[in-house]
């Protein structure tokens, strides 16, 4: 029988009030002196102001690094490290959606390893653990909390890189759905497809295991039944709570099973468009999911069945159609962009975005049907 491992982060506390639990969890990890690395906006909104309470009355200094604006890039990693260092920190806290996760998890290898940035772009480049790290998310979207990965642009090349590594993963993910309660309707939606697409490629994908088949299956009913409820009104709780829980999952199914094609076709329109990540997810999903299919009809079927679809009359393949209807019918519900003419991409550029995307072989080697570089343009021809 074939082994599967299932690697999570070394704690995972989840629930409305678990970020009181951080002053604690700093305590344990024996931290005297943290870096909170966050966006302007989440500090202006008073998250940033109790958690730094909350871990002074632990007797921890802290330092507050406010300047992430967009998604991380290499400049943003190397200024966040030089307004740092010098306060010897001991613990890095990440604070806020995907951008600031991933952020702070590579400002936690660099300030422990040296180096640059790009030392450390790959697999297993990361030679061991870096600082401390707690995440708390802030969007229900990425997951980043819960993987051991981070995203970074590399500006001068126009291209997203991927760092990957076990050390990545945190000490403790701490997802506190509360923190979501004042997301706007948009970034909702965004994010929220994010953790879907996260969990439909992690359960059609080649690395799929049976932990990851369950732990997908649920996120994705989870997100299809509460999505549109959390982005048309801000605040249902229950929507809330239920997306954000999903968006975790996603992050765990991530961490071993992996993402594929979709991801690979999404990296490009954020890298040259300035396409939010979870929006470029959106409208790249339903494509590469017709187009994968014939390879798993009968995963796709599953899927339309966690999303609410009437399959029991249906064959595998008139089910497995249903889950591209499925999808389609929640952005709609969820107001997302569908098209990419949409979001700036002119029928010229579709060529180049099939270049790049071609060289996302990380991601590309684990989908299910095999991409040659003819799919992957007449793909983006069909999402124009």
């Amino acid at each position: 029988m074939k082994v599967f491992t299932l690697q999570t982060p070394k704690m995972v506390i989840y629930g409305r009030g678990a970020s009181k639990e951080i002053g604690a969890k700093a305590e344990d990890l024996g931290a005297s002196k943290a870096v909170i690395v966050t966006d302007k906006n989440i500090a202006n909104v008073g998250i940033a102001d109790e958690l730094i309470q909350l871990l002074q009355t632990e007797g921890i200094e802290v330092t507050l690094f406010d300047e992430i604006s967009g998604e991380p890039d290499i400049d943003m990693v190397e200024n966040c490290v030089d307004a740092t260092k010098d306060k010897s920190p001991d613990l890095i806290v990440g604070l806020g959606g995907g951008s600031c996760i991933d952020l702070a998890k590579v400002v936690a290898i660099l300030l422990s390893h040296g180096g640059t940035t790009r030392d450390y772009i790959g697999i297993d480049k990361v030679p061991a653990k870096g600082l401390h790290t707690i995440l708390l998310p802030t969007t229900a979207g990425t997951g980043a909390e819960a993987t051991p990965n981070a995203i970074i642009t590399d500006k001068a090349a126009k291209s997203k890189e991927a760092m990957v590594s076990k050390y990545l993963l945190p000490d403790v993910a701490i997802v506190d759905p509360s923190f979501t309660d004042t997301v706007p309707a948009q970034v909702t939606g965004f994010t929220g497809v994010d953790a879907f697409t996260h969990a439909l490629e992690c359960y059609v994908c080649k690395k799929a295991s049976p932990f990851t088949d369950i732990i997908a299956l649920e996120a994705i009913r989870l997100i299809a039944g509460n999505l549109k409820r959390a982005r048309d009104n801000g605040a249902d709780k229950e929507a809330r709570d239920k997306v954000a829980f999903a968006s975790l999952l996603g992050g765990i199914a991530i961490t071993n099973s992996g993402v594929g094609a979709v991801h690979a076709l999404a990296y490009p329109l954020g890298s040259k468009f300035g396409v939010p990540h979870g929006l470029a997810n959106a409208i790249m999903l339903p494509w590469v999911s017709h187009f994968n299919i014939l390879t798993c009809p009968y995963r796709f079927a599953q899927v339309a069945g966690q999303m609410g679809k009437m399959t029991q009359d249906l064959s595998v393949e008139e089910a497995a159609d249903e889950t591209v209807s499925a999808m389609k019918e929640l952005l709609v519900d969820v107001q997302i962009p569908t098209r990419l003419r949409d979001v700036g991409v002119k029928k010229k550029d579709i060529l180049s975005l099939a270049e790049s995307a071609g060289k996302v072989t990380r991601l590309l080697d684990n989908n299910p049907r095999q991409l040659k570089a003819a799919d992957i343009k007449a793909i983006y021809e069909d999402a124009f």
